[in-house]
């Protein structure tokens, strides 16, 4: 039961920050848009986790679950586009970037029962069905373009901004690393290890409170150099 209450902590962590953040009262637009977007999403997400593990009945259980890894592609999409969204880009970028997303949540939506399996009451992807790499690809791939897209904002902020913007960006590197880290390790240590080890939800965990640590980033505009002063 500890994963479902790790989903259930998360997506607490996550609606205090976006609470938090709500109070400030800023633009809802460029990066500080997208980064409340991706705490909603992720609210939304960890909750379905939390339910496909609480319920016992298996159908239903199964049905949170694919709802909630579809939810987990849309949360790399926009953890993606909230990074992107510091150096600019039209918004025909943004569509582009979002049709693979589509296609990875119909995939787990329509054909996810196929490569589920649900071993010790958790659900997890089969490694042995090939299908099982279509969404894990693309989710792999949002996540190491947000890792190299905040890899490259982090040397531009050090090589012409002020130390906090620096330190800021650098905890979100160092989140997102993290999570991404473990999460995609969690498949394996639970096709091959154990089911029951929450290496992925943990690492989500230390991730949030990593980013929490310091939002100075915040302070940086979207597009423009001189704002990393």
């Amino acid at each position: 039961m500890i994963l479902a209450w790790l989903y259930l902590l998360n997506a607490v962590i996550l609606a205090v920050l976006a609470g938090f953040l709500w109070r400030m009262r800023m633009m809802p637009a460029g990066p500080y848009g997208w980064f409340m977007l991706w705490l909603y999403i992720g609210v939304v997400t960890n909750v379905l986790l939390f339910v496909s593990r609480a319920v016992p009945d298996a159908t239903v259980s199964l049905s949170f679950w694919l709802a909630g890894y579809a939810s987990v592609v849309f949360t790399l999409l926009v953890l993606l586009l909230f990074v992107r969204s510091f150096e600019g880009g039209s918004r025909f970028s943004y569509l582009l970037w979002t049709l693979p997303a589509l296609f990875a949540a119909s995939f787990i939506l329509l054909g996810g029962s196929a490569f589920s399996l649900r071993d010790e009451g958790v659900w997890r992807f089969d490694l042995a069905r090939r299908s099982s790499l279509v969404p894990r690809t693309i989710m792999v791939f949002y996540a190491l373009a947000a890792v190299g897209y905040l890899a490259k904002l982090y040397v531009d902020v050090r090589g012409g901004g002020s130390e906090r913007s620096e330190r800021g960006v650098r905890y979100l590197l160092i989140a997102v690393a993290v999570m991404f880290l473990t999460n995609a390790a969690s498949p394996f240590v639970r096709q091959y290890v154990s089911p029951l080890l929450p290496v992925g939800e943990v690492g989500f965990t230390l991730g949030a409170l990593i980013i929490a640590l310091d939002l100075s980033w915040l302070k940086l505009k979207r597009g423009a150099k001189e704002a990393f002063f």
